[in-house]
């Protein structure tokens, strides 16, 4: 047999091993595909490996960073996922990418810079009150060379408008108690009342016990300061005259 016969009977042969379903093919042809692949990058080193142009991020930075104590700036990089070039610009600033970040301009033409000033901002101000659908049909009737796009940038514009510049509002934290859940206690310094056992001024301070709820109320003579021990035998008297415990107890 000629020396091209040997070479096409080769191939064949390796065609028909690469092409055999996945349950028919043993060893050799594994080691065969893959030698077939030295040439195309199967076997490129990841040095030579160019990674996805993205930005990094702040995870990775801190990945670089921890890693970076204990590695070198290529193994720290590997580790945190991006190039060796990317490393070196790390080590000149350190500062995190959330922190560079300039902030976006207006990538197009304001479509309401025409009537906002003029128009839109005296509508909120004569009527505080209508929605913004309706603005958007008046300012619609006045240019009807106006988009119906915009409709959600007036609207969005009028809420900061008013969030901004609209008319206070009262700022309500409203409370509300269930039975048996809140005690509160606190002393009252009855220094200023004047009072006297035997025409002697009497130095005293009470311990006031009270549900949050019912409004019930205990009150004990403390003949001293606001100590722990007041405290505790103030709060153990109001609990014996309740009978029961709150849930939890504040001072």
């Amino acid at each position: 047999m000629s020396p091209d016969a040997w070479r096409k009977e080769g191939v064949d042969r390796l065609k028909s091993r690469i092409w055999r379903p996945a349950w028919l093919r043993k060893g050799p042809c594994f080691l065969a595909i893959a030698v077939g692949r030295i040439g195309s990058g199967f076997f490129t080193p990841t040095r030579n490996r160019s990674l996805p142009g993205r930005h990094i991020t702040d995870c990775q930075m801190r990945l670089y960073m921890s890693f970076r104590q204990a590695e070198t700036p290529t193994v720290a990089a590997a580790k945190a996922g991006f190039s060796i070039a990317t490393a070196y610009r790390v080590e000149q600033d350190r500062w995190p990418p959330s922190h560079k970040k300039a902030p976006r301009g207006r990538r197009r033409r304001d479509p309401l810079a025409a009537v906002w000033d003029s128009e839109v901002v005296p509508l909120l101000k004569s009527a505080p009150g209508p929605r913004p659908v309706a603005i958007f049909d008046e300012i619609r009737r006045r240019h009807p060379e106006i988009g119906v796009g915009i409709r959600r940038t007036l609207e969005r514009r009028i809420r900061i408008g008013r969030a901004l510049n609209g008319a206070e509002r009262d700022v309500i934290f409203r409370q509300e108690h269930s039975p048996g859940r809140l005690g509160l206690s606190d002393f009252t310094d009855m220094g200023d009342h004047g009072i006297s056992i035997a025409g002697v001024p009497i130095n005293h301070r009470l311990y006031h016990f009270r549900l949050a709820f019912s409004g019930w109320e205990h009150a004990h003579v403390v003949l001293g300061g606001e100590s722990f021990v007041a405290l505790a035998e103030g709060l153990q008297n109001a609990l014996w005259a309740l009978g029961r415990a709150p849930f939890a107890a504040s001072q």
